[in-house]
């Protein structure tokens, strides 16, 4: 479960797009973005002119390294994001599975966490094949579609370069998944 960065309910289900502190509906994304109020978006600082030479996409670069870096490499516990005091409260099992992901009752992932989708973000196969215009329409109908896994197994069934594209992904989450629970036994 993971807790609202403004209320402090269970069962947030958005994120920030700037800091990715987890919130429970439009009333608390609001307050959190105001800046007068506590836990607000901290991205929303106005950037200082002193850039030191660097382009705005080495900045953005930094930004999201820096962000990676706090994510994965603490070893105090507090992977939070931002540091907001509301995420310091809340309890080991919403930090987890913010990182490694959600599950249900048999223990199967349901929801990708953020390793999950950094490894994805950063796999050069997956990022080369993300580039095909063919491969983009094709995610850009099965979401929008009205039964989504209907069409995502007819995309299988029916386009073998999408299922390839399929199989790799999964590979990608398989290989995260051992990174994150080593001994445990994939099938």
């Amino acid at each position: 479960m993971v807790l609202c960065v403004v209320c402090e309910r269970e069962n947030a289900r958005y994120r920030c797009r700037n800091c990715r502190a987890a919130y429970c509906c439009s009333a608390c994304h609001k307050t959190h973005r105001d800046p007068e109020r506590p836990n607000h978006c901290e991205s929303l600082q106005p950037p200082s002119n002193e850039t030191g030479g660097k382009n705005e996409v080495e900045e953005s670069t930094d930004r999201t390294d820096a962000k990676e870096f706090q994510t994965l490499g603490s070893n105090n516990g507090n992977t939070a994001l931002g540091g907001h005091d509301a995420r310091l409260k809340r309890g080991r099992e919403g930090e987890t599975n913010f990182i490694e992901g959600e599950r249900d009752e048999d223990g199967e992932l349901v929801v990708l966490g953020e390793a999950h989708l950094s490894e994805l973000a950063h796999d050069k196969n997956i990022r080369k094949k993300l580039l095909s215009s063919e491969l983009q329409q094709l995610l850009r109908v099965i979401d929008a579609s009205r039964s989504r896994i209907d069409a995502l197994e007819a995309a299988m069934a029916n386009t073998p370069e999408f299922k390839e594209f399929c199989d790799e992904v999964l590979g990608v989450v398989s290989a995260a998944e051992r990174g994150l629970r080593p001994g445990m036994k994939l099938s």
